[in-house]
């Protein structure tokens, strides 16, 4: 599901970026499903830009939003994050 790719520090900064986009969007919203959902994309992108510090790009497939939250939980030696990630239902 991943493979190894250099990320330059530029492309690393706009996974960080667009995670603190929808944090604030999140912030600023009163609608529960609104915070939900944006906050569940930032912490994907955290998890995107955490994989691209470590040199790894997920390939796009089926269930690689599980993918990453597993490999941010294994990164982070923080296997909680599993048990909190996996909660958004997949459609």
């Amino acid at each position: 599901m991943f493979e190894e790719f250099d990320f330059s520090k530029k492309q690393i900064d706009g996974y960080y970026k667009a995670a603190i986009a929808d944090l604030k969007i999140a912030r600023n919203s009163d609608e529960p499903e609104v915070i939900f959902r944006f906050s569940y994309e930032a912490f994907l992108k955290i998890s995107i830009a955490v994989s691209a510090i470590n040199g790894l790009r997920v390939k796009s497939k089926q269930g690689h939003h599980i993918a990453l939250i597993e490999k941010l939980a294994e990164q982070l030696n923080f296997d909680d994050i599993n048990i909190i990630g996996q909660v958004y239902p997949v459609k």
